[in-house]
């Protein structure tokens, strides 16, 4: 669901997009979840498409996660294709 909405707000540049979540907003929770990490990258880039500054590509063409920025909300865990970002 995530996935589909995320897909739909950024295939338009012409026009604002606004996505709402029923559950709480990861940015004012008062715990910090852990971030996830990155095992067997296949270097596929699709995380990327979210715009996290969190998430960056290594010289390899890994993804790494930065652990400073990194909120741990979870979603490139569910955008990635072949199961490479675990929480």
């Amino acid at each position: 669901q995530v996935k589909k909405a995320l897909k739909m707000a950024t295939s338009s540049t012409d026009t604002l997009d606004v996505i709402v979540f029923k559950s709480p907003c990861q940015l004012i929770r008062r715990k910090k979840l852990a971030p996830p990490k990155v095992e067997n990258c296949r270097a596929c880039g699709l995380c990327l498409k979210l715009g996290c500054s969190a998430i960056n590509k290594g010289e390899d063409g890994a993804i790494f996660i930065d652990t400073s920025l990194c909120i741990g909300c979870g979603q490139c865990e569910q955008i990635c294709a072949f199961g490479a970002i675990k929480q």
